[in-house]
């Protein structure tokens, strides 16, 4: 499922009159009323329940704004659908933002809109989405990071720019050629292929996975730019419910998996060996319609060939590496990062110092200089 959120702002809306003026305001609180509200999300549950489609839920109303969420089965539905009926639904209303969502930020809309918004856990049923999140004293045994990245339109000259930027690897750069070459179909088929990316270190996989989604997006090849990072596995992580509910509920979007191990997923290969092969057996059933992103962090992912294979034998993968480069690209490489971070820097020259003199440096040399000045 994919999931959005639409802000509805009502056409007669002055913002002098509304603040002055009852009457200005009754005429939009008399129409769209809890009762109201409550009486449209009953019919569109009951309209998806027989019909199937996309699924709209009213979550929020205020100051004659409306949000609306919606559901929507990426195999089968345009999510353009949902929003003619939305323009349908509420002619006296123009839409001013929409947005795609995570699930639990759907999820967090459907609690907030209780006074008349179905129960989540009755339109999870229905959507056939068994997502439960943790509470503070529940903790999976993974960590979950959800984000939507914006798909905005790449040039191939301008990925190639960012490629340069980011010292791509000639895996990276040739699978760009791939992805923008003029026998490829513009339009979304599925997922034909994944990636499997060894790098050094996980700052080098994010600038990888930042510069492949929206390439991908350009030409028609993501419906979707949810992503779920899957990390920090403890043992007997596969075995934990929360890991396949969790998983299944980013059926439609782009999948990261960390296969880093520090002894804390188990002692013993056979430990990985297992969360290996039953991740592949999901996988297997999610991969048309779900981008997955597998990253080994070399020197520190176990070296299981076994369990690896049982990973990417169940689909087409692709390998993409870090790549290196020249003193002068590595400082410049470098200064971007420094200029990034959340504090304002004063002298990011200094961050040079922590790169050690070397005639040609890898990204993982430069992102561990990065931490060494962060720190």
């Amino acid at each position: 499922m994919l999931f959005y959120e639409y802000t509805l702002k009502w056409k007669k809306y002055d913002p002098a009159r509304f603040a002055g003026l009852v009457s200005a305001r009754s005429e939009f609180e008399l129409k769209y009323t809890n009762k109201y509200l409550e009486e449209m999300n009953e019919r569109y549950f009951s309209e998806f329940s027989l019909e199937g489609g996309p699924l709209l839920q009213i979550s929020d109303s205020d100051q004659a704004s409306i949000e609306v969420v919606v559901a929507v089965d990426s195999a089968v539905q345009d999510p353009e659908v949902a929003e003619e009926r939305i323009r349908a639904d509420f002619p006296d209303c123009d839409i001013r933002q929409h947005r795609e969502i995570t699930v639990e930020d759907y999820k967090g809309a459907l609690e907030r809109g209780r006074d008349y918004a179905c129960n989540y856990r009755r339109i999870f049923t229905k959507c056939r989405i068994d997502y439960r999140n943790s509470g503070f004293f529940d903790q999976p045994p993974f960590s979950v990071e959800q984000m939507v990245l914006p798909l905005v339109k790449l040039k191939k000259a301008e990925a190639k720019a960012r490629a340069k930027e980011i010292l791509a690897s000639k895996s990276l750069n040739e699978e760009l050629d791939r992805i923008y070459s003029s026998k490829n179909k513009k339009g979304y088929y599925g997922h034909p292929v994944h990636y499997f990316l060894s790098i050094g270190e996980w700052g080098a996989a994010r600038d990888i996975y930042e510069l492949l989604i929206p390439a991908l997006a350009s030409n028609g090849r993501l419906r979707s730019g949810r992503v779920t990072i899957f990390r920090n596995f403890q043992k007997g992580a596969y075995r934990d419910e929360r890991y396949r509910q969790q998983l299944y509920a980013c059926e439609g979007g782009i999948t990261i998996i960390e296969l880093e191990n520090d002894g804390s997923l188990g002692r013993f290969a056979t430990d990985f060996h297992e969360f290996a092969k039953q991740t592949a057996r999901y996988m297997d059933e999610m991969k048309k319609d779900t981008l997955f992103i597998f990253v080994e962090v070399m020197g520190k992912s176990v070296k299981d060939a076994d369990a690896l294979r049982s990973i990417l034998s169940n689909a087409t993968f692709i390998q993409l590496t870090e790549g290196s480069g020249t003193p002068e690209q590595a400082s410049q490489y470098l200064l971007d990062l420094v200029q990034k971070a959340e504090f304002e820097v004063d002298h990011p020259e200094e961050a040079l110092e922590c790169l050690p003199k070397k005639d040609s440096y890898s990204v993982t040399d430069i992102f561990n200089a990065y931490n060494n000045w962060y720190g």
